[in-house]
């Protein structure tokens, strides 16, 4: 089931919050590769009060 708006659904008045953006897809969720080195280090060097080392640690649950 899809959800059909009458109307503009961003805070910008478009259709989507994406809409207007000039900065390319790949630019927009470069991030990614950041955040994955971040987590991958952290669970690599489990430092002391880390929450995402501790949650590794806990494992996946069923």
């Amino acid at each position: 089931m899809l959800a059909h708006p009458d109307g503009p659904t961003c805070h910008n008045g478009t259709p989507t919050c994406f809409a207007d953006s000039r900065e390319p897809q790949a630019s927009r969720i470069a991030f990614l590769s950041t955040l994955q080195a971040t987590i991958a280090q952290r669970i690599a060097d489990s430092p002391e009060g880390s929450y995402t080392a501790r949650l590794f640690a806990s494992g996946a649950e069923a």
